[in-house]
């Protein structure tokens, strides 16, 4: 029995796993809602909620989701805290939207982390 060749296109499409499959798949940590999620663990006695912090996290987080071939869109939201299982640090939650880069027809819109910088002044310092 000789099975019917394919076209290219078609091909392609058989093999690509649904876009939040794949996001799920590669998102570190948090649910799979077809968002990226990255969390941080802090000391809590420590974490005193500076904006720098949750600044350089984000950029962090654009940084890891463009690592595992994910291409974010839009801001990282942050996602809020909760206390750790060791009851000594929290965890802090992040999440952006994010597109795998296979699926991606407007790789342009990528928010990278020199974007983010850009947006932020060009550092995550906070001016006190």
């Amino acid at each position: 029995m000789v099975a019917k060749k394919a076209t290219k296109n078609e091909t392609a499409e058989a093999r690509q796993a649904p876009a939040d499959a794949v996001v799920a798949a590669r998102s570190a940590d948090g649910p799979d809602d077809g968002r990226f999620h990255k969390h941080f663990v802090v000391q809590a006695r420590s974490w005193n909620g500076d904006d720098g912090v949750h600044a350089a996290n984000k950029v962090a987080v654009l940084q890891e989701a463009l690592l595992r071939g994910l291409h974010p869109r839009g801001d990282v939201h942050f996602d809020g805290d909760e206390d750790h299982q060791d009851g000594k640090s929290l965890v802090l939650k992040y999440s952006v939207g994010v597109l795998p880069a296979a699926y991606d027809d407007q790789p342009a819109a990528t928010k990278t982390p020199e974007k983010a910088l850009k947006d932020l002044g060009g550092s995550t310092q906070v001016e006190k």
